[in-house]
C-alpha cells in the first residue's frame, strides 16, 4: 500500500467517526440521563443476592418490567436472578436464582457473568458469560418457556 493509499483510508475512518459522532449528537441517543432521586430502585434481599447486585437486563412489555440480573453472598461466584416491575421504579424478587455456576467439571463451575435475554415468540433465551478459569470464559445459552 503506497502512503496516498493510506492517508485516504485514514480520511475515510475519520469521515466515519465523524459521522457517528454527529448522528449521537443529533439523535438524542447521547443525551443525558438524570439519575431518578430515590435511587437505587433495586438492592439484593434474597440469601443468594444481599452481597451485590450487578449487569441488569431490562425489558418492557404490556404486563410492566422484567429484570434479569447477577447477584451474589460471598466470594466470587455470581447466579442469575429475576425480578418484576409494573412501574420499572418497585421491584418484586424472585426468591431464588434463575441460574447459577455448573457442577464441578462443567464448563460453567467457577463464574457465571454477563448475559443478554431476548423472547423469540415462543420461549426466553438467556445468553451468558461463564467458565472454569476466570479470565478464560465462554457463551452459554439458557432457555425457558416462560
Amino acid at each position: 500500500m503506497n502512503i496516498h493509499n493510506t492517508i485516504q483510508s485514514f480520511r475515510i475512518k475519520l469521515f466515519s467517526v465523524g459521522l457517528i459522532i454527529s448522528f449521537l449528537a443529533s439523535s438524542g441517543i447521547g443525551a443525558q440521563y438524570i439519575d431518578y432521586p430515590d435511587n437505587p430502585v433495586f438492592s439484593g434481599d434474597q440469601t443468594w443476592n444481599s452481597l451485590a447486585i450487578t449487569s441488569p437486563v431490562v425489558q418492557h412489555s404490556d404486563n410492566g418490567y422484567s429484570m434479569w440480573f447477577m447477584g451474589r453472598t460471598s466470594g466470587y461466584a455470581l447466579s442469575a436472578g429475576f425480578a418484576t416491575s409494573q412501574d420499572g421504579i418497585v421491584w418484586v424478587d424472585n426468591l431464588s436464582p434463575l441460574l447459577t455456576t455448573g457442577s464441578d467439571g462443567e464448563w460453567d463451575d467457577t463464574e457465571l457473568q454477563k448475559m443478554d435475554v431476548i423472547f423469540d415468540g415462543n420461549e426466553y433465551k438467556l445468553w451468558y458469560t461463564g467458565g472454569q478459569t476466570p479470565g478464560f470464559n465462554y457463551i452459554g445459552l439458557a432457555t425457558s418457556p416462560d
